[in-house]
This record gives structure tokens, sequence and C-alpha cells, in this order.
């Protein structure tokens, strides 16, 4: 049975579509949000030295817990990781509208943010790589390509939030667009059950294993 399984091969479309537009409507609200956040630090009452070191640490930890992505992803599948994930990104900037002390904007902005994009992004990654094997790059393209609306829209989103309402509320408002990710993350499900049996050439048919070709040859 698991000699028959391994022969599957992913199935390069079909749901694989819905998981590429699951992944863009994660980065579409997930990257430009974290790459253009400075803007709303800038708003606080942090010193220029305290939003570079708040915003550095992010990255940091974010890169630094991609080494446990790998092991974390195996045990739990990339579906359980990406809801996780999704709720530390809302959580860590709900936390991070009241947050009044340089160390409290580590904790929610820093530590909780950049686990749950460490975390969202590996598990999105390894959705497109194990629906998708022939058509993987057209597929990351297209993800990819989609993404891109959000650096044109979210920077202006922000500085409207941010006039109309502070950044505190904005930022609030802002963990709630970010629970896209979470509904994007339980549109994910388990490459296996759309695996498929791999194409088949006719040249690569042994003529002897041909239905019929043994009572032929014994005929003539």
């Amino acid at each position: 049975m698991s000699r028959i399984e391994t022969n599957k091969v992913p199935p390069d479309g079909g749901y694989g579509w819905i998981v590429t537009i699951a992944y863009a409507m994660n980065n579409v609200v997930v990257l430009p949000l974290i790459a253009g956040f400075a803007l709303v630090l800038n708003d606080t009452d942090l010193t220029a030295t305290q939003v570079t070191f708040v915003i550095v640490l992010n990255h940091s930890i974010g890169m630094l817990l991609s080494f446990f992505g790998g092991p974390m992803l195996s045990r739990f599948g990339y579906r359980k990781v990406a809801v996780l994930g999704a709720i530390c990104i809302s959580a860590g900037l709900m936390i991070m509208s009241a947050a009044t002390e340089f160390w409290q904007f580590i904790l929610s902005y820093s530590i909780i943010c950049s686990t749950g994009v460490a975390a969202i992004m590996a598990a999105f990654t390894l959705a497109i790589n194990s629906f998708f094997k022939e058509k993987r790059g057209r597929a990351v393209g297209v993800g990819m390509s989609i993404t891109g609306l959000g650096s044109i829209y979210m920077p202006l989103l922000m500085s409207t939030l941010m006039y109309a309402y502070g950044w505190r509320y904005a930022v609030l408002i802002l963990s709630a667009i970010c629970l896209h990710s979470l509904v994007a993350a339980c549109l994910l499900r388990p490459a296996k059950w759309y695996l498929r049996d791999p194409p088949t050439s006719e040249e690569a048919v042994p003529l002897n294993k041909e239905p019929g070709s043994r009572n032929t040859l014994m005929a003539v």
C-alpha cells in the first residue's frame, strides 16, 4: 500500500489553485503590513532608535524561528501551523494596540508577530510545493503577482486609518484585517487527498504487456 502511495504525484492544478488563492490572500495582507509597519511605529512615543530596534528584532526573530519550521510542519502539518501563525499575527497586533512601554512593543510586535509570520509563510510555501510540481513556478508567480497589490494599497490604508482614528485604533483595525490570513489558512487541505497517478506514455508500455498480445502470438 505504501508503494502505491509513493508513486502518486501532485495534482498540478485542481484544488491547488484554491491553495494558490489562499497563498495570495495571506501575502497581500501580511507581507505589506510587516514591511511598512514603520509608518505606525514612527507615530508612537518610541524614539527612532527604539523603532529601529523593534523592527530589526522582528526580522531577526522571524529568521531564527525558520530553523524550527521544518520540524513543526512535519509534526503538525501546514494547515495547523498556518492557523497558529495567523492567530499569532492578529493577537500580536491587538496587544500592541494597548502597548505603552518599550518592552511591550518588543513582546507584541518583535516576538509574537514575528513568530506568526515565520509560521504562516513556511506553511503556505510548503502547501504550494505539495500541490504543484510541473506548474509550481506558475502558481508562485500568480500568488506573488496578486501580492504586489498589497504593496500599493496597504501604506495608503495605514495612513488613512492613523489619520482618522490614531495609531492605536489603526493597529486594532489592522489586526482584524489580518484575520484574512486565518480564512486563508482554513482553505488549506492535505495534498494527499488529491494525489493522482503519474501520466504514462504509450512508448513506456512494453509490447509484451499490452492486453491481448499473448493471444495474438499464440494464434499466429
